[in-house]
C-alpha cells in the first residue's frame, strides 16, 4: 500500500515563504493539510490591525489560551484608532497578552479623540512588549497626563533599536519625556519626524542626541517647517548617519542650514532626498532674470542650499536624491545649476515612487 505522499520540510517550507505576503494564497494553503498550517500561520498572523474593541474581543474569544494561540506568530501589532480600544481595556498588559514577540507597534487614532491615551498607558503597553523595536505614533494618539509625565514607573524596557516614527498633531512631550526615562534607554536607528511646535523641535532634538550613538537614518516631515523658524536639526554627533530625508515647501535655508551639521566624520553617509514643491514654474538662463522672478533672498538661499550639495558630493560621494513633480523639474535645474551642471542629483517624479500611506515614506530603492 503507497503511502501519502509528502513534501520535503524544506520544499514546504519554500512553497509558504515565496506567498508571505499573499494572503488569500497562504489561506488556501491551510486547506491542502494539517502538515501546511503550522508553517503558514507564521505568516498570515505576522502582521495583525485591531480596528476596535469588538476585534480585540473576538480574538480572546477564538484564542482564548495566549499559549497556545497564533499571537506569538505576531511581529507587527496596528491598532488604526487606538482611542476606543484603550477606553475599554484596563492595562496594557492585558491588551497585548497573546502578542508578546511583537517587534513593531502602530497607533494612530481620529481627531476626535484628543486624550484617548494617556502617555502612562502607552509606556505601559511599550514595557509589556519585550522584544518592540519600531514604534510608529499618528495623528493624535497621545493624550497629555495631567501634571508632567512620566506618571508610571521607568523598569526594564524592550531594546527599542528599530525605527520610531513621530507624526503628531498633539504634543510630542509626553512621549519623548518617557522614552528618555526608560531603564534600559532607546537605541533606535531610524528616526522619522513631524512636530507641531518649537518645544516638541526641543524634544526632538533630545531624542536625536540621545540616539547619536545608533542613528543611521533621519526623515523631516515637511509639515514641521511650518511650526520651525532658523532652528535646525545638529546631526553633528550622529556620525554613524547613512541618510537624511527631507519633506518640504521651499524653505531651504533650514535645510541647508541641517546639512551643515553634517561634518567630515560623517564616514558613513551615503543618500540625501529632497522631497520639493516649488510654488511656481521657474526656468530662466540668466541669474539676474532668475533673482527677479523668485525674490534675491529666495535666490540666495537655492544657491546656499546648491553649494552645499555639491560639498557633501565632494567630501562624501553621497548620492543626492530629488523628488518631485514632473513639471517643477525645469524650477529645480534653475535653482540648483551647480549641481544640476555636475550631474550629481537624481532627479524622480512622484509618480514614479511608492509611498506608506500611514508614514509617507519613501519606498524606492
Amino acid at each position: 500500500m503507497m503511502s501519502d505522499p509528502r513534501l520535503p520540510p524544506e520544499i514546504l517550507d519554500y512553497i509558504v515563504d515565496f506567498l508571505h505576503n499573499k494572503p488569500q494564497r497562504l489561506k488556501m494553503c491551510c486547506l491542502v493539510a494539517k502538515s501546511w498550517v503550522p508553517r503558514t500561520k507564521k505568516h498570515l498572523f505576522k502582521r495583525i490591525e485591531i480596528s476596535s474593541l469588538v476585534d480585540l474581543e473576538t480574538w480572546w474569544k477564538v484564542f482564548p489560551d495566549p499559549d497556545s494561540s497564533p499571537g506569538h506568530h505576531v511581529r507587527s501589532l496596528i491598532f488604526p484608532c487606538v482611542g476606543p480600544i484603550f477606553s475599554g481595556v484596563a492595562g496594557g498588559c492585558n491588551l497585548v497578552r497573546p502578542f508578546t514577540n511583537v517587534v513593531r507597534l502602530g497607533m494612530w487614532c481620529d481627531k476626535g479623540i484628543f486624550n484617548a491615551l494617556t502617555s502612562s498607558q502607552f509606556f505601559e503597553l511599550v514595557c509589556s512588549l519585550p522584544l518592540l523595536e519600531d514604534i510608529d505614533l499618528g495623528v493624535w494618539v497621545i493624550g497629555s497626563d495631567y501634571g508632567h509625565g512620566p506618571v508610571f514607573e521607568p523598569r526594564a524596557s524592550p531594546p527599542l533599536a528599530g525605527t520610531l516614527s513621530l507624526s503628531l498633531a498633539a504634543e510630542i512631550g509626553d512621549v519623548t519625556r518617557g522614552l528618555l526615562a526608560l531603564s534600559n534607554g532607546i537605541h533606535f536607528r531610524k528616526f522619522v519626524f513631524a512636530w507641531s511646535s518649537e518645544e516638541d523641535y526641543q524634544w526632538a532634538m533630545a531624542l536625536v542626541e540621545r540616539c547619536s550613538d545608533t542613528l543611521e537614518y533621519v526623515e523631516i516631515d515637511r509639515n514641521v517647517l511650518e511650526y520651525s523658524s532658523e532652528a535646525l536639526i545638529d546631526l553633528s554627533n550622529a556620525t554613524k548617519l547613512r541618510e537624511v530625508a527631507f519633506w518640504f515647501r521651499p524653505d531651504v535655508n533650514w535645510i541647508t542650514n541641517t546639512l551643515k551639521t553634517i561634518l567630515p566624520e560623517h564616514r558613513d553617509l551615503q543618500k540625501i532626498s529632497i522631497y520639493f514643491e516649488p510654488h511656481h514654474d521657474i526656468f530662466a538662463d540668466d541669474p539676474e532674470d532668475l533673482k527677479r522672478v523668485v525674490g534675491e533672498w529666495t535666490y540666495k538661499q537655492w544657491m546656499d542650499l546648491d553649494g552645499r550639495l555639491v560639498q557633501l558630493w565632494e567630501a562624501h560621494a553621497v548620492c543626492i536624491k530629488l523628488v518631485g513633480a514632473r513639471n517643477k523639474f525645469k524650477s529645480v535645474i534653475s535653482l540648483l545649476p551647480e549641481a544640476a551642471k555636475r550631474g550629481i542629483v537624481q532627479l524622480l517624479i512622484y509618480a514614479e515612487v511608492e509611498f506608506d500611506s500611514k508614514t509617507h515614506r519613501r519606498l524606492y530603492s
